[in-house]
């Protein structure tokens, strides 16, 4: 096994054991007995939930709900929002292929509570799933979902899927290429249709490579993109 690979692997372990997930036993365990899950389709390795940290009155609690498939890579999930005091779920949401990757390992679901104040009156939280690749092109790659309390529910405000690469690699040994890339999530202070604009930031680096060894902190050169998401009145496109 070359140099290469055997730092692939040894970042893909350092990762996963960093994405240990933490969840509320006890509030968690009352949400599965009063909506009568089957709790031997809950992946509890993956059920994640967290107290608001603008609002610490609330939890979310994301409960992924594996589909059977053969390669348990799809997932749908409920995701709720509690009140820590009385334990009333406020807003509830079933989301039919939550998760939904194919040739890729999950390895973790996260809530992103960062600073998703999209107007004066909305703020968004988001729902990261993390997962990699160990083969050719090897990557770490995080799912973006931004979710916003609609009466007794959640609306989902992404349209399509937000992928942001920690790290990616690609080796053409076509054109002897390799480059990483490393994506942020930014709040534009311009607004559409009364919402801030959502910007992804994607810096682009070209790794500086010697003796068929690659080394992730020196680089030759970097580029950097940024879309925009702009707000239609229903969803970010």
């Amino acid at each position: 096994m070359n140099r290469y690979k055997v730092y692939c692997i040894l970042l893909s372990m350092v990762t996963y054991l960093g994405m240990s997930q933490e969840y509320d036993t006890r509030l968690v365990q009352d949400i599965i007995v009063r909506e009568q899950l089957d709790s031997t389709k809950i992946n509890y390795q993956l059920l994640v939930s967290k107290k608001l940290p603008y609002n610490d009155s609330i939890t979310i609690v994301v409960i992924p709900i594996n589909q059977n498939t053969n390669f348990n890579r799809l997932y749908n999930a409920y995701i709720y929002s509690v009140n820590n005091s009385s334990k009333k779920i406020i807003n509830k949401l079933f989301e039919k292929d939550f998760i939904n990757f194919n040739y890729t390992y999950i390895n973790g679901i996260s809530i992103d509570t960062g600073l998703y104040i999209l107007n004066e009156n909305t703020r968004a939280f988001g729902i990261q799933t993390h997962s990699e690749s160990w083969s050719y092109p090897s990557f770490e790659k995080k799912n973006l979902k931004l979710y916003t309390p609609h009466e007794d529910t959640f609306i989902n405000i992404l349209s399509t899927n937000t992928f942001f690469y920690d790290f990616s690699s690609i080796n053409d040994n076509t054109n002897n290429e390799s480059y990483y890339e490393k994506s942020v999530i930014i709040v534009s202070n311009v607004k559409t249709n009364n919402y801030y604009d959502i910007n992804i930031k994607t810096t682009h680096f070209t790794p500086y490579i010697k003796q068929n060894v690659i080394y992730i902190d020196k680089f030759i050169k970097s580029s950097t993109k940024i879309k925009v998401l702009k707000y239609n009145g229903t969803t970010y496109q």
